[in-house]
C-alpha cells in the first residue's frame, strides 16, 4: 500500500493515533470524495443549501482543507457557542463538518481557523491538550490562557447550569448559598487542571521547536496525541528524542516523513 503521506499531511489528513494503514487509507479516500456533503445532508441537521464555499488554509499549521465542509446553521448550537465541529460515520469512517452561527462574525477567520483544528484532529479522541491546540491558534494571548479552561460540551453545559442555578436561588431570595460553594469548587477545580496542562503543553511547545526544524511548533504538536504532548511536556530532551526513535506508527511515520529532525 502506497500512501503520499507528505501531501495528505499539509490536506489535514492526519493519521491518528491507533489507526490502521487501511483504515488510513480508506478514511482519506473518502474525504476527498464527493458523496460525503450528499450523505451527510440526509444523516445531520444541516442542508445542503446552508453549505458555505470557504477556504480552509493555514500555512501556519501546514493545513490546507481543501475537503473540509462548513454549514451556517444555528440549529443544536448552544447559545454560548459561535462554532462546533460534528462528527458523523459514513461507511465506518469518522467525517468531520463545521457548524457556524453566523458568517457575518469579525472573529470568523479565526473561529474557523480553530475548527480547522478540530476536524483534522477528528480521529484521535485525544481530549487532554485538544482545546490547548485549538486555542492556541488565537491572535489574543487572553484566549491562549483562558481557552481551554473547558474540555468538552458536558463541562460548558454543566458550568452554565451551575451559574444559572445558583444565580436564580439568589434572586428568588432562596438558600442559594451552597450552590455559589459548588461553583466555586468546580471553577477552582477547571483552574487547577488548566494552570497544571497550560505549564506542561507550553514545555511541550518548547521541546518540539529544540527537536523538529520548524518555525512554528504548533505545525507538529497539532499532530501529537496526549501521550507525545506529555513526555515531550515532562520528559528531558534526551529522552524525549528516545521516544521518537522508538515510535513505529503509520502516524509517526507520516510525521518524520513530512518534518525533519534537527
Amino acid at each position: 500500500m502506497i500512501l503520499d503521506f507528505i501531501s495528505l499531511n499539509c490536506r489535514g489528513i492526519l493519521c491518528a493515533p491507533s489507526e490502521s494503514l487501511e483504515d488510513f487509507q480508506k478514511r482519506q479516500d473518502l474525504l476527498v470524495s464527493q458523496i460525503i456533503a450528499r450523505r451527510l445532508t440526509e444523516v445531520s441537521h444541516v442542508s445542503e443549501e446552508n453549505r458555505i464555499h470557504m477556504s480552509m488554509t493555514y500555512s501556519s499549521l501546514d493545513l490546507d482543507l481543501d475537503w473540509a465542509l462548513i454549514y451556517h446553521s444555528h440549529k443544536k448550537l448552544p447559545f454560548w457557542e459561535l462554532a462546533a465541529t460534528w462528527i458523523f460515520h459514513l461507511q465506518g469512517v469518522v467525517v468531520p463538518f463545521v457548524q457556524i452561527r453566523s458568517t457575518n462574525s469579525s472573529k470568523l477567520e479565526e473561529i474557523l481557523k480553530h475548527e480547522a483544528v478540530h476536524m483534522a484532529r477528528s480521529t484521535f479522541h485525544e481530549p487532554i491538550y485538544e482545546e490547548f491546540l485549538a486555542y492556541a491558534t488565537s491572535r489574543f494571548r487572553w484566549r491562549k490562557i483562558w481557552g481551554p479552561l473547558i474540555r468538552s460540551s458536558h463541562e460548558s453545559t454543566l458550568l452554565m447550569l451551575l451559574i444559572l442555578v445558583a444565580t436564580c436561588a439568589t434572586c428568588l431570595w432562596t438558600s442559594g448559598f451552597w450552590m455559589w460553594i459548588l461553583l466555586c469548587g468546580f471553577l477552582t477545580y477547571l483552574v487547577c487542571r488548566l494552570l497544571r496542562r497550560g505549564r506542561i503543553f507550553k514545555k511541550m511547545l518548547k521541546a518540539v521547536a529544540d527537536i523538529f526544524a520548524v518555525d512554528n511548533p504548533l505545525k507538529i504538536a497539532i499532530r501529537l496525541s496526549d501521550q507525545d504532548i506529555n513526555v515531550f511536556g515532562v520528559q528531558s530532551l534526551e529522552n524525549s528524542k528516545q521516544y521518537i526513535k522508538k515510535q513505529n506508527t503509520p502516524r509517526w511515520e507520516q510525521i518524520l516523513s513530512s518534518y525533519s529532525l534537527r
